[in-house]
């Protein structure tokens, strides 16, 4: 006779197949109610870190919390810090675990960190807050990227993550300023509950989704974990590429607004404004190229003017009477060239592990970005402040960015001949060239 235990688990058997059916047939198509939902969920989640990222040095620095530059600076860079740390790990747990619920698991981190902000203005609640959130954050991220791939059709992959890379860019573009504005009519505290209840959004946007139920062996789950668990050798020479245009965007963001002052550029933060429109118009359509056409049609193209935005960006002093234009043309060609290059190094890289890998994939192509973003302000800092002036400094720094990703682009090219020739073997072999001398 069957017990209720033994009924109960072929019911759930029975109704995750019904799901997996469901969810197949969803999978089809791109936009299918799974990924609309988790794009959804990750513009809660980008929304209400940007709006916490641009509050916080004011609300550490100010009355209520009374932290000199130099403290407030080392806690905000512990985010970057504990992400950093635990990005390795976050792609093995994304390979092994319920996704789902480790993305809900993550969202609460956030959540705890995020109110913790608020709650206590007692600095070791306030460290702990911030690695709370540090933590979440990489953990969110990197499952997100690996359980949204689950509902993606391969054919479309660069597209498919080149929209929900949009989050990112919507957010940037408009939550900073919204967070403003509810830190100037209601107080910082109140940004900090209210990005809270983003991730209590995210959350519930997450119940309704269907988890796709990938099926592992019991040894896989339990085996020890290894280096290749959370590097993927694989993606390591995409992810050494793009970890230059995070470097870009790392000396950017650190400089902007000085560079703008030793110009004596009024309105300089207009150029992420300018660069947030044109990569909003470039990575859906650089997606698409890139699942047609394959990935060196988009990304080498991408990576040099990437380069030339950046040339341009640190001449833009030379052009009297038209340094804000050329700014913010530097923005946009910054926007175009990595629009189509980073997600589309990243959907390759995601396609070499495998699906049971994209945690993995993921977790490394993000780590890259962590120390080239990380790193970037660092080293810019040394050289401007070893300078004749700080204008020379940010200038050499500029030059420097571009240097590097031009030898990025070159070591993207040799990686092309390297793919070309695993797919071409010697003709007394009976090889043959993949028509596109692309990845598979």
């Amino acid at each position: 006779m069957q017990s209720r235990n033994d009924f109960a688990v072929v019911t759930q058997k029975k109704q995750e197949e019904n799901d997996g059916d469901e969810i197949e047939m969803e999978k089809e198509r791109l936009w299918n109610l799974q990924y609309i939902t988790l794009m959804i969920a990750n513009i809660f989640s980008y929304f209400g870190f940007f709006m916490v990222s641009t509050m916080l040095i004011p609300y550490l620095t100010g009355d209520g919390v009374g932290l000199s530059d130099e403290a407030a600076g080392v806690i905000v860079g512990m985010f970057a810090i504990t992400a950093l740390v635990s990005r390795p790990f976050c792609g093995m747990m994304a390979d092994r675990f319920h996704k789902i619920w480790l993305v809900r698991i993550a969202t609460l981190l956030m959540a705890a960190g995020t109110l913790g902000y608020g709650l206590s203005e007692a600095l070791p609640f306030i460290v702990l807050a911030r690695v709370l959130h540090g933590i979440g954050f990489a953990i969110n991220g990197t499952t997100l990227i690996s359980l949204v791939t689950q509902y993606i059709p391969q054919s479309r992959l660069g597209e498919g993550l080149g929209y929900f890379g949009l989050a990112n860019v919507i957010a940037s573009a408009t939550a900073p300023g919204f967070g403003a504005i509810l830190a100037e009519q209601l107080g910082m505290e109140k940004v900090f509950w209210i990005a809270g209840l983003m991730c209590a959004g995210e959350i519930i946007l997450l119940i309704t989704v269907k988890y796709p139920g990938v099926k592992r062996a019991v040894t896989q789950k339990t085996s020890p974990v290894r280096i290749k668990d959370m590097v993927v050798v694989e993606a390591l020479g995409y992810t050494c590429v793009s970890s230059t245009l995070s470097f870009s965007n790392g000396i950017v963001t650190a400089y902007l607004i000085p560079y703008g002052a030793e110009l004596g550029v009024a309105n300089i933060s207009l150029y992420f404004t300018f660069n947030a429109l044109a990569m909003f118009l470039s990575r859906p359509l650089a997606g698409k190229l890139m699942d047609k056409k394959g990935l060196y049609v988009v990304a080498l193209p991408g990576m040099m003017l990437t380069a030339i935005s950046m040339v341009l960006f640190a001449v833009a002093g030379r052009f009297t009477g038209g340094v804000f234009a050329v700014i913010m043309v530097s923005s946009v060609l910054k926007a175009l060239g990595q629009g189509a290059a980073q997600p589309s190094l990243q959907a390759v890289s995601i396609k070499k592990a495998g699906k049971e890998r994209s945690g993995s994939a993921t977790s490394t192509f993000y780590l890259g970005g962590d120390i080239g973003q990380g790193i970037a302000p660092m080293i810019a800092g040394v050289i401007v402040g070893s300078a004749a002036t700080p204008l020379r400094g940010y200038v050499f720094s500029f030059h420097l960015t571009a240097v590097l990703i031009g030898l990025a682009t070159i070591g993207l090219v040799l990686l092309y001949f390297h793919e070309k020739r695993k797919d071409c073997p010697n003709r007394e072999n009976g090889g043959t060239m993949n028509k596109k001398g692309n990845l598979p």
